[in-house]
């Protein structure tokens, strides 16, 4: 009988087979369906229930994002940009860290987190339980640590500065009050991770520093001005070059001056020279008196006009010719008087004596101006002096003053950075932070789980699916058994009519026929081999039969 057409191996149910499947296993159907449904009801009645805790907290980017410490921005900085996401994710971070949890439990207690009465006995159950820890012991304190990290969730969604956290507990008041301690240390500890510990306290220390430095730059600096006698060095040198200026056009005056007095005492000199100092004062003849006086008074006026013009106009005048001209013709016509009956007496010459006054005058101005101009050489050399002792000590004070300069400059700097730093810790002294609570942690008494309309509808879906799959399964692995029996035996009797002798010693076609029935039959098996009821022949056993 060929096994390839056996009816447990290539079977068919029909709609008719199906249903006496079912009803053949019914009790079994029944069965499973109340167990899985009193399951899900025992389930929802008994199972422990967990009660969470939830607040929600808005990130901004404030002032712990967008601006830098103070300590980084000592030395060469660089551009740096963080944007709302990874705010959003290190606050995230900074929520389950460990360091808050451990926060958390130092200030609540080991025995709060772990929800245990020192004074009452425990249960079987939390003997079982801790028995099954201590195969790996650790610390009560880290056992709450674990208990507050497996039982915190912190969720933010895509594209969105909220953070909503959530910490689920066997009773309501504990999740509450972990949750509540919880948000009381995120906020300090995003308070305390996003400012520089101790940095004011630098800062202040540094600024001292500085303001010593300057201090004592300043002093030396207005010493060094008051042993030089210089309150401006620009001040003194705008004075000295002033005066310069002053003295230098002094002793240009001083010269014109000087020369004009040279020539006005050179040119009365000669009048000196050529006017007698005596002349006739009277005489008595018999000529007309009043004719003599008058002629003898336009010659004393044409000597005086000479003068005058001499002393200002060169010998080639026209005016000058013109007086010497007329003084000529009046001297002659007083010379050709016949007056030799006339008696005369003389006097001192009034001209002679007007130009010797003159002389006397000009002559005490010339030598002012000669000393003039020897005080004015004295003072521009010695203005030239102070410039070129100015131009050290300004070397000296440049120097003092870039000291100072400089110490003012880091006293200011530093100065703007310790403000900074003054209000970061103000900041952080009073809790401010750009974290916003949008939901404070509230005590829900309703569980969240089990949920027990998705429990129930469930358990019942998963009672409906194993009741209707169930009585086909057993039914599959009843036939799946029964044809691994029947293969099993059949390839035994195909063995054994190979290995006789005499068909080994008189091969035909029934012999071939039968090799090949073996071969579809082992093909078949090893397709059923995983159930691991037969074991393959070693190669070459039906080696006799194949020849």
């Amino acid at each position: 009988m060929c096994l390839v057409n056996h009816p447990t191996i290539n079977t068919t149910h029909s709609w008719r087979q199906a249903v006496s499947i079912v009803f053949k296993h019914l009790w079994i159907s029944v069965a499973f369906f109340v167990l899985v449904l009193v399951t899900a009801v025992l389930l929802v009645i008994f199972a422990p229930r967990k009660y969470a805790s939830q607040a929600e907290y808005l990130v901004r980017l404030g002032h712990e994002s967008v601006s830098l410490d103070p300590i980084a921005t000592v030395g060469e900085t660089m551009g740096l940009h963080m944007t709302a996401d990874s705010v959003v994710r290190s606050t995230t971070e900074v929520i389950a860290s460990q360091s808050v949890a451990e926060k958390v439990v130092d200030r609540l207690g080991i025995d709060t987190i772990l929800d245990r009465d020192p004074n009452q006995p425990l249960s079987l159950l939390a003997k079982a339980k801790q028995m099954f820890q201590n195969l790996d012991p650790i610390s009560d304190r880290e056992k709450a640590m674990v208990t507050i990290e497996s039982g915190l969730r912190v969720h933010s969604p895509n594209q969105s500065n909220v953070i909503n956290v959530t910490y689920f507990s066997s009773s309501p008041e504990q999740a509450h009050l972990v949750m509540q301690a919880l948000s009381e240390v995120f906020l300090e500890e995003h308070n305390r991770i996003n400012r520089t510990a101790g940095a004011f306290e630098f800062f202040l220390e540094q600024n001292d520093i500085l303001l010593e430095r300057l201090t004592a730059a300043s002093e030396t600096l207005m010493n060094a001005k008051k042993r030089l006698g210089v309150s401006s060095i620009a001040g003194k040198r705008g004075i000295l070059e002033s005066r310069m200026g002053e003295t230098q056009a002094a002793m240009s005056e001083n010269e014109r001056l000087l020369a004009t007095s040279s020539g006005r005492l050179k040119s009365l000199t000669e009048q000196l020279a050529v006017t007698p100092e005596s002349v006739v004062t009277g005489a008595t003849s018999g000529i007309d008196q009043q004719s003599t006086a008058v002629l003898r008074q336009q010659l004393y006026d044409l000597q005086i006009r000479e003068k005058e013009l001499l002393s200002k106009f060169t010998a080639d005048h026209p005016n000058l010719q013109a007086v010497q001209r007329q003084l000529k013709e009046v001297s002659d016509i007083f010379t050709k008087m016949n007056l030799h009956d006339t008696q005369t007496s003389r006097g001192m010459n009034p001209l002679h004596q007007d130009l010797a006054l003159q002389w006397n005058s000009e002559s005490a101005n010339f030598a002012a101006y000669v000393a003039a101009s020897e005080v004015l050489s004295q003072q521009n050399e010695q203005l030239g002096k102070s410039l070129e002792s100015l131009a050290d000590q300004e070397n000296e004070i440049f120097d003092l003053e870039t000291q100072r300069d400089v110490a003012k400059a880091k006293f200011e700097a530093h100065a703007l950075k310790l403000e900074q730093a003054r209000l970061e810790h103000e900041l952080g002294t009073k809790a401010i932070t750009s974290i916003g609570v949008i939901e404070e942690p509230r005590l829900l008494q309703r569980p969240v789980s089990p949920n027990k309309p998705i429990t129930l509808v469930l358990g019942f879906l998963i009672a409906c699916f194993g009741a209707a799959v169930l009585p086909f399964a057993i039914e599959y692995l009843k036939d799946e058994g029964e044809m691994s029996q029947h293969v099993v035996t059949q390839v035994s009797e195909s063995s054994s009519t190979l290995d006789s002798p005499s068909t080994m010693d008189s091969p035909s076609t029934s012999n071939r026929s039968s090799a090949a029935e073996v071969a579809s039959l082992r093909s078949r098996i090893a397709r059923h081999s995983g159930h691991g009821l037969i074991r393959e022949r070693e190669p070459g056993q039906f080696e006799s039969a194949e020849r």
